[in-house]
């Protein structure tokens, strides 16, 4: 969700138009320039129509109403920017593959479950097994809603013996755009990693409700060739 000046009269231009919070559509009134006015505040200005972010009548009340105004420098179009806690979006969603080994400590909802250890019964997940040559598995998260994401931690096995184990070499990081999926990270020969996350990113944000790790080149799990995997978390 994004700040989004309200835009059914008028064309959202004139004072006292109001903020809510809307879907990313792209449009020019959920466009905002960020000033810096001195002492931690800034100024948010609308590109669409240059007017500021002002809390209506310069009310402190809980749950005050949000609009834009004329810039004229008041305390109620002064704003702090601060970082927020990321959000891992893949918790508890919806987790569809190519395959998967229900049972026995394994489980396709366990890569979305929280849990970033393989141990004490839970074996994260697989892929079926047993196959014994090498091929094309495929896991995809759907977060129901439309998201922005831009990094995405693959959490390997760590259970005793098993570090890394069933990690892919060949894969791809896909978003779907509606129609196609889309490569957002494309890795060849990934080493066997340890047993922290691996974190990828691309530089940018997208706006989806499903991704895709997509993995052509598999490593052995003892004698199976198998996608394993403790947890994916997607920001």
């Amino acid at each position: 969700m994004v700040l989004d000046v309200k835009n059914d009269i008028g064309g959202g231009l004139q004072d006292g138009a109001n903020v809510q919070q809307w879907w990313w559509t792209g449009g020019n009134n959920q466009q905002w320039s960020i000033t810096d006015v001195g002492s931690d505040y800034y100024k948010l200005l609308a590109k669409h129509s240059g007017k500021a972010l002002d809390v209506t009548g310069a009310s402190t009340a809980n749950g005050a109403n949000i609009q834009q105004w004329a810039d004229n420098g008041r305390c109620q179009q002064r704003w702090k920017v601060e970082e927020a806690p990321e959000l891992n979006v893949a918790l508890k969603t919806t987790v569809t593959a190519s395959s998967s080994l229900e049972g026995s400590g394994w489980n396709m909802w366990r890569l979305v479950d929280g849990v970033h250890d393989t141990a004490g019964g839970n074996n994260g997940y697989t892929s079926a097994v047993p196959n014994g040559s090498n091929h094309t598995e495929w896991i995809e998260i759907n977060f129901g809603m439309a998201k922005i994401l831009r990094k995405v931690v693959l959490y390997p096995r760590n259970d005793s013996l098993w570090v890394g184990a069933g990690f892919p070499i060949d894969f791809k990081i896909q978003v779907w755009d509606g129609i196609n999926w889309l490569d957002r990270v494309v890795q060849t020969n990934y080493p066997k990693p340890g047993n922290s996350g691996q974190t990828f990113t691309w530089g940018f944000s997208d706006y989806t409700n499903r991704i895709r790790i997509y993995a052509t080149g598999l490593s052995k799990a003892a004698a199976d060739y198998a996608l394993q995997f403790a947890e994916i978390e997607v920001y």
